[in-house]
């Protein structure tokens, strides 16, 4: 989103160039697609998923994505309770990586299904749960939605949304904890696979789900460590100067 001037003038000189078409390209081809729906993002009120664009917008940027038009439009985040337009490259990281998921959200774009790599990236943790509950509101859209993280928060989220789903206590916990039907996940919408490095090869393995979800060995095993070394490393009363 910093960058997407430079390269759209980058891919324009290549035309004017005529390079040849078997020329190899510098980037990957859905590189070249975002550039290119970016460049054709309409905002409408009537797009699909306008409201949970606007979620995020509320409940973690604090303030709204807009786009002035143009041949190369600019878009710029607009702080709330505030008039200024402020660039992106003056804005957060948190602002600038949450930035293209919101704009096409609320465009009238058409799209099957977003990819989301290392979603929790510059995200706080409780943003990050914030986040996840946006996307489980996305496959409860319809949106088919694939991530990739090494976020346990992230993962645990989505787990207690599953068990928030099947608890047979459903709507007193949504009222409590200030969740609605859409936040719910039944657990056959979701599939969750174990990257493995094992020698020099790394091995996909699906993750059985329990009654409490999906359970994250990697992530546990680490955390437990933590945990373990935590405890050891903490000075007690029996503790001496000298010891």
């Amino acid at each position: 989103m910093l960058s997407y001037k430079a390269l759209v003038q980058e891919m324009m000189e290549r035309m004017i160039r005529e390079e040849r078409e078997d020329a190899p390209l510098e980037f990957t081809l859905p590189v070249y697609r975002f550039l290119q729906a970016l460049l054709r993002l309409e905002e409408s009120g009537q797009s699909k998923y306008a409201d949970i664009g606007r979620f995020i917008e509320m409940q973690i940027t604090n303030g709204t994505m807009n786009q002035e038009k143009g041949p190369i439009p600019s878009f710029y985040y607009c702080p709330q309770g505030k008039s200024e337009r402020l660039p992106l490259y003056v804005t957060s990281s948190l602002v600038t990586e949450l930035s293209p998921l919101i704009l096409f959200l609320k465009s009238k774009t058409t799209y099957r299904s977003l990819f989301f790599e290392e979603a929790e990236a510059h995200l706080h943790p409780r943003v990050q749960r914030i986040l996840a509950t946006a996307l489980v509101k996305l496959v409860n859209r319809g949106m088919p939605v694939w991530l990739t993280t090494h976020s346990d928060i992230l993962f645990q989220q989505v787990n207690n949304l599953i068990k928030l789903h099947q608890h047979p206590n459903r709507a007193q916990l949504m009222e409590k904890y200030g969740y609605v039907e859409e936040d719910a996940l039944e657990p056959k919408k979701v599939k969750a696979y174990q990257f493995h490095l094992q020698g020099q090869e790394t091995v996909i393995t699906p993750i059985i789900p329990t009654e409490n979800g999906f359970p994250a060995e990697t992530f546990n095993k680490v955390i437990l460590e933590l945990n373990d070394e935590t405890y050891a490393f903490q000075i007690g009363e029996e503790d001496g100067e000298d010891g």
